[in-house]
């Protein structure tokens, strides 16, 4: 499939076959279809995910470690302070563990998405920071193809609620 997908369904039939071809950027179509539908969707799609599936798939000290990131990054979504804070907490996250942590770091990618949503560089850094932190996160979790089934399920849902509502 070469062409750009216009539709949810052919979002989603593009991005599995390019999670089945092992191409990094199989999340880019959804996170694009979601900004057309609405600016921020796909970074409010991401935190979704990854807040519903962390509580089932970390020990409960990680879990709730990442939990008080994403809600605060959830907040800062809502009412963005600054970019210092967020750039400061993104920093925070990424060098919280001395071994590369593969959560943490799509966790920080997310505040760097922020950043780069209020800055206006929207195609080409803030969708692409989200695109990596959501196969960061697969990569992290493990069981690949089960965790991508529930991202795009995720997608779809939210796709199609946004476009029920009109979203534009």
């Amino acid at each position: 499939m070469s062409e750009t997908p216009t539709t949810i369904s052919h979002v989603i039939e593009y991005s599995r076959d390019l999670f089945k071809h092992g191409q990094v950027n199989w999340a880019r179509p959804m996170v694009n279809a979601l900004e057309q539908l609405k600016p921020m969707l796909a970074l409010k799609w991401a935190l979704n995910v990854f807040d519903v599936q962390l509580l089932g798939d970390l020990s409960n000290d990680t879990a709730e470690q990442y939990k008080l990131w994403i809600h605060e990054l959830g907040h800062f979504v809502e009412y963005f302070p600054d970019a210092g804070k967020c750039n400061e907490m993104a920093y925070r996250i990424w060098d919280n563990d001395f071994v590369i942590n593969l959560s943490e770091r799509a966790i920080a990618r997310l505040y760097w998405a922020l950043i780069l949503y209020h800055e206006g560089n929207m195609q080409k850094e803030y969708c692409s920071q989200v695109n990596d932190a959501v196969v960061l996160f697969v990569d992290a979790i493990g069981r690949r193809a089960t965790v991508c089934d529930f991202i795009i399920s995720r997608f779809q849902e939210l796709a199609s609620s946004a476009t029920e509502q009109g979203c534009n």
